[in-house]
């Protein structure tokens, strides 16, 4: 099994190779106003609207910080079908 780490916070997860679509740059985000704090923000993916789950925020209370080296990992939706 091939597996992708990540932090959130000072602590460390994993998430299954096979649930990742990709792994992109932080790109521009658009706020989003009246939705959970930890989804601040939607970003357009190859055309389709995201929206983009605060880890970090959801799990711990605090929102992420923004790095340089801070990732936005686009995984599969579990109800997805193989020609979405």
């Amino acid at each position: 099994m091939l597996i992708l780490l990540f932090y959130a916070g000072k602590d460390l997860y994993a998430i299954e190779s096979s649930h990742i679509v990709e792994v992109i740059p932080r790109v521009s985000l658009r706020k989003v106003h009246h939705v959970p704090e930890y989804v601040p923000v939607l970003f357009n993916y190859r055309g389709a609207i995201l929206p983009v789950i605060d880890v970090c925020h959801l799990i711990q209370g605090t929102p992420s910080r923004s790095h340089l080296s801070t990732r936005i990992i686009i995984v599969k939706h579990p109800y997805q079908t193989a020609n979405n």
